[in-house]
């Protein structure tokens, strides 16, 4: 594992390094990630566990999507997948790796949090015949 000091260095420049189109960034549970600040800013001397990310979803079939209520810097933090990938190296995921492409709206960058989903549903006559053309 590396330094303490290495893993502050890592800390802060996941969270602030400039989002460009195309980068993933990951949410960390804010609950998660404060253990392991009080764990970097020696309050505590015991590291963080795996990080869990079971609260930051609702249903296990969309367990890559952030629940639709959760808040940035409330329920979680965005962190770069450099920083994500030091992190699961050094302490392991329990729980749902939550990716978060960074998307070009008409203006700005921004994190695609909760993609849209679409569902198509065909209606079948009485007699179930399909009468769809081609």
């Amino acid at each position: 594992m590396a330094s303490v000091e290495e893993q502050r260095k890592v800390a802060r420049e996941c969270k602030v390094k400039p989002k460009a189109d195309g980068d993933l960034w990951y949410a960390v549970s804010l609950k998660w990630w404060r253990e392991l600040d009080l764990f970097l800013t020696g309050t505590t001397s015991s590291p963080p566990g795996p990080i869990s990310n079971h609260i930051l979803r609702t249903f296990p079939e969309d367990a890559r999507y952030l629940a639709p209520m959760m808040m940035e810097n409330i329920d979680y933090c965005a962190i770069h997948s450099e920083g994500w990938e030091q992190f699961v190296k050094w302490y392991g995921v329990e729980g749902p790796t939550i990716s978060m492409p960074v998307i070009k709206t008409m203006y700005t960058l921004e994190l695609e949090k909760n993609p849209l989903k679409l569902e198509i549903f065909i209606k079948l006559s009485p007699d179930h015949s399909n009468n769809i053309k081609k």
